[in-house]
């Protein structure tokens, strides 16, 4: 196991990890050892056990010894409340990353989203590409997944190179799928937003709060697949009416929003009606969001 790294050298830098947990103690450990693995040691993590019946602190019992590691429990309040006592558990920090409790990251994952966000000021979150692996660990794809970046063209619509890391607020406001453990966010820029909506619900709480910070920063894309993303039959995401409705309710979240600049308002403005003529026209998934679950096959990417 890692030693814990000094204060001084902690105070440059750090990242603050929330991992929501519920239900999930069989996956939890190797969630937290991915963490002890990073090669930037500058990190704080607390694990929010939101109600489980498994019992996940007995399955990190021993880790909780490195001072950098917490577990503090609450009732079963729900992702987004989870991740907001989180955020208020841990000490001030430059970053933030909410991992979700069945995924891994890769040892220079933190590294390499941190030093993208030191070198690119302007930026209020970066994000990667995922791998996928079955219950057990073992991959499921040759390739690395990750969301369908698009934006408007001349033609009408065009796919976003990787070489182009811009992911624009339209882009994620008609073609999400960004998740929040391939997502560091520079935290002064998250308390700027409302932070994760606990009365939203489940799915697509975490694209809400992407737009948020789309408003405030630019989110930038690295085509480097940096987290190992699991799926399994008792996930969530396996829950294709619930996510209808959601994406539903997503929409109507944001027919109206209130506190908005001027230059946000009309950010907003120009995706509905960047949205609308793609329903119009009929063209490739019109309908709004292309969000794979994780007992789905992730979108081909679209031609230019």
């Amino acid at each position: 196991m890692s030693e814990p790294a000094s204060e001084t050298r902690l105070s440059a830098g750090r990242v603050a990890i929330v991992v929501p947990c519920y239900e999930s103690a069989r996956y939890l450990r190797n969630t937290v050892l991915s963490v002890l693995a990073q090669t930037r040691p500058s990190w704080t993590l607390v694990v929010v056990d939101d109600g489980s019946t498994d019992n996940p602190e007995a399955e990190v019992a021993d880790l909780l010894a490195d001072s950098r590691i917490r577990l503090i429990s609450q009732s079963n309040l729900g992702v987004a409340a989870a991740r907001n006592r989180g955020v208020r558990e841990r000490p001030p920090s430059d970053y933030l990353l909410f991992l979700d409790a069945d995924d891994l990251l890769e040892p220079a994952m933190l590294e390499t989203l941190c030093s993208w966000l030191d070198r690119h000021q302007g930026a209020a979150a970066a994000y990667c590409q995922a791998s996928l692996i079955d219950e057990g660990g073992n991959p499921l794809t040759s390739s690395p997944w990750a969301p369908t970046r698009l934006r408007p063209s001349r033609l009408g619509i065009e796919a976003i190179p990787d070489d182009d890391p811009m992911t624009p607020f339209v882009s994620i406001f008609c073609r999400a799928g960004i998740v929040p453990s391939t997502v560091v966010m520079r935290r002064s820029v998250y308390e700027q937003t409302p932070g994760w909506d606990e009365a939203f619900g489940q799915h697509y709480e975490d694209t809400l709060l992407f737009l948020h910070l789309a408003l405030r920063g630019q989110i930038h894309f690295v085509a480097k697949a940096l987290v190992r993303r699991r799926r399994h039959e008792g996930q969530s995401t396996s829950q294709p009416e619930k996510f209808k409705r959601q994406e539903r309710k997503l929409y109507d979240a944001w027919r109206s929003v209130s506190g908005l600049t001027p230059d946000q308002a009309e950010v907003v403005r120009k995706a509905w009606q960047f949205r609308e003529r793609r329903r119009r026209g009929g063209q490739p998934g019109a309908r709004g969001f292309s969000r794979p679950s994780r007992g789905a096959r992730p979108p081909e990417r679209p031609q230019a």
